[in-house]
């Protein structure tokens, strides 16, 4: 019988950082996935070479939402301090730095038992998620559904301060071209000042490509 070998990640916060990812995104994905074995602590600029600088020493909120994730979690891994020490006089500088980065780990720790503890944290965070949720949904159900691929557009915009009247048929033979009719109509409802007075899509004339009157 062949041996079950169990797989894992390693992340480590200063290549996701120098990516310009999410960390806390990366190590969450990995701990869902169950797939989390160990984790490399350190601290990145975005952008800039491998660093390795102390945990927490160029990004503290993102250092406090990870380690807020794992002691959430439940996470009971591997933590290493994978950090370049800025004084290598001896070895007790080395430790020293070392044990820097263990004291902004479990200080940060007990930031996050506060926050979890705090009722007002936690009922202003439960209101944020609410309205958070409230413009998704909105914004979702104000999203149009997608358009069929063969569509006529037909256009009339009239203007109360000037009276110009513009009217418009457009028959458009592929979803580029609708694009350009959406973009027309936007500008003439602007240039005529008073928006979409008539809208018809009636299903399209196959042999017409693109027929445009005005009066």
């Amino acid at each position: 019988m062949m041996p079950v070998l169990s797989v894992g990640v390693n992340p480590e916060m200063a290549h996701e950082t120098m990516a310009g990812l999410n960390f806390v995104h990366s190590v969450a994905q990995a701990w869902e996935s169950g797939k989390l074995f160990h984790i490399d602590l350190n601290d990145q600029m975005p952008g800039r070479y491998d660093q390795d600088l102390r945990f927490g020493s160029a990004n503290p909120k993102t250092a406090f939402w990870l380690v807020k994730f794992l002691e959430d979690v439940g996470y009971d891994g591997p933590r290493h301090f994978d950090a370049h020490a800025y004084r290598t006089e001896d070895c007790a500088g080395v430790k020293d730095f070392a044990s820097g980065c263990m004291r902004t780990y479990l200080i940060l720790k007990e930031k996050a038992c506060r926050w979890n503890a705090d009722r007002e944290i936690q009922r202003f965070s439960r209101r944020s998620l609410v309205a958070r949720t409230g413009r998704q949904m909105r914004a979702n159900s104000r999203r149009k559904a997608p358009q069929p691929r063969w569509r006529t557009t037909s256009i009339k915009t009239r203007s109360r301060e000037s009276g110009c009247r513009t009217s418009g048929l457009i028959s458009l033979r592929s979803t580029c071209f609708s694009a350009f009719a959406r973009g027309l109509f936007q500008a003439l409802s602007v240039l005529c000042g008073n928006g979409l007075s008539q809208m018809r899509l009636p299903p399209m004339n196959a042999g017409a490509l693109i027929q445009r009157r005005f009066r």
